[in-house]
């Protein structure tokens, strides 16, 4: 156990460099920082569900907000992680409904263009009922069992992926052709 202690810490400094950070720096910085995850929304080719308009999963926020507007809004965020001198995330915790939630806003030059919202510890049942939650508000059948992962894209380039793995995890992206661009200069 010693051993695996001893490969995790290393594989983190690797990743987060010479600095200590806390779990949940350490945790975005793995997550994000290599910038394959963004790939994944820009360059979407898989199937996806058509839907007319899609509902923010945080309403009293808009995509292009700025950094200063995040911050009127919610106020002084638990943590910022500058994943790119271009890239930063602003993260917030929350208990809503007795579940403690995670919100992370993705800005790329000081545009909002990710929200994504993590519920670290749910059941099955619970998965499933928030997949049924946002497939029903758009007159969708519900599911028996959850899916692993869902992906829904309206008409004006908006996507919401629902993802179940370690977490659940809901992303609302709003394309942006300059994020894109960036992001694909950077894997290349």
């Amino acid at each position: 156990m010693a051993n695996q202690s001893s490969i995790l810490y290393k594989l983190f400094r690797k990743i987060t460099g010479k600095h200590r950070y806390s779990y949940e720096i350490n945790s975005i910085l793995y997550k994000y920082s290599d910038l394959e995850f963004y790939k994944e929304f820009c360059f979407a080719e898989e199937n996806y569900i058509p839907v007319e308009n899609l509902n923010p999963i945080i309403s009293n926020i808009e995509f292009h907000t700025t950094t200063r507007q995040l911050k009127a809004t919610f106020g002084k965020p638990a943590l910022i992680v500058d994943i790119t001198s271009k890239i930063k995330i602003f993260l917030y915790k929350f208990v809503k409904n007795g579940e403690k939630q995670k919100l992370l806003f993705h800005y790329f030059n000081d545009k909002l263009i990710l929200m994504s919202r993590l519920l670290s510890f749910v059941d099955d049942q619970k998965v499933l009922s928030l997949q049924n939650m946002h497939l029903q508000e758009y007159n969708l059948p519900s599911l028996s069992t959850f899916e692993d992962k869902i992906y829904l894209q309206d008409t004006k380039n908006q996507s919401l992926y629902l993802v179940k793995n370690l977490e659940y995890i809901e992303h609302f992206i709003k394309y942006d052709e300059g994020f894109q661009n960036y992001i694909a200069s950077k894997l290349t």
